[in-house]
């Protein structure tokens, strides 16, 4: 007898879960940072395991809506194909970038690492946000050496809105790079975005503000993203090897270093380029 699909894998929608669930409460006028309120949400569309905790700013169920306004069987379904395709154009423009073909050895030696590379393979199982933000920053890489500023702006401010962490060191290279004209529509189409999330959650009424510092609080702090936790070997951050390396392990401490070495690196690499 064939077992449901929650019991042979009761974890490879759960991120799936959570920016569904998430983007339907912003839709519907609700707390999208609530658990309680995520979990009778998604069991309600026929979803069989209780989503995350939500830690996604709001510009993020802006773009996840129109996945939202469809059934969940649907959604996952489509999620996960437009994640599959993403991955293709991904490693197409990274080839059209570097003048690579698949004609050559070293375009089938590139496909050959690339398909194999793991986190593609989790990102698409776990539902993650990941591929379509690599897809964006390399989209916009590509406007930029191709002269399309426009293209380039909007794509990162997209990749912002999806994963603030990893678009906003893109939009900062617009500005040192002098890319004035793909900046200024990057910040114009954030704004905009910036306007539709928070102006939604106004219009209802609804307090989250308070709720995602607790969802935050409690993911770094004894939660999934703290450093000091058990499991914190599977996350890829390099708060995880501080807490091997300094005597004092306090989360202040880790933060501080940690922002401190990536800000370091990067001055160094933009200067770097400077005088190239």
């Amino acid at each position: 007898r064939r077992l449901p699909r929650s019991t042979l894998f009761p974890y490879t929608t759960l991120f799936r879960s959570t920016s569904y669930s998430a983007s339907q409460a912003w839709l519907n006028g609700s707390n999208p940072y609530d658990t309680l309120n995520l979990s009778n949400l998604f069991r309600q569309a026929g979803g069989v395991i209780d989503p995350a905790v939500s830690l996604n700013p709001p510009l993020t169920f802006v773009l996840m809506a129109p996945l939202a306004m469809l059934p969940w069987p649907v959604a996952e379904a489509a999620w996960t194909i437009l994640n599959l395709l993403l991955v293709a154009v991904c490693l197409w423009m990274v080839m059209a970038v570097a003048r690579v073909s698949i004609r050559e050895p070293r375009g089938l030696l590139f496909l050959s690492f690339a398909i194999a590379l793991a986190p593609f393979h989790t990102s698409i199982s776990q539902g993650q946000l990941t591929i379509p933000v690599t897809a964006l920053v390399v989209a916009s890489l590509w406007g930029q050496i191709h002269n399309r500023p426009v293209l380039s702006g909007i794509c990162i401010a997209l990749a912002v809105a999806l994963k603030p962490q990893m678009g906003l060191l893109f939009l900062l290279l617009l500005l040192f790079r002098l890319q004035w004209k793909a900046l200024l529509c990057g910040m114009s189409a954030l704004a905009v975005i910036t306007a539709v999330a928070v102006g939604r959650l106004a219009i209802a009424g609804v307090d989250w503000l308070p709720t995602l510092q607790s969802n935050l609080a409690h993911f770094i702090q004894g939660g999934t993203g703290d450093p000091t936790a058990a499991s914190a070997y599977l996350m890829v951050n390099l708060q995880v090897l501080l807490h091997l390396l300094l005597a004092d392990q306090t989360q202040v401490t880790l933060n501080v270093v940690t922002y401190a070495a990536v800000a370091a690196a990067g001055a160094v690499l933009l200067l770097a380029l400077r005088h190239r």
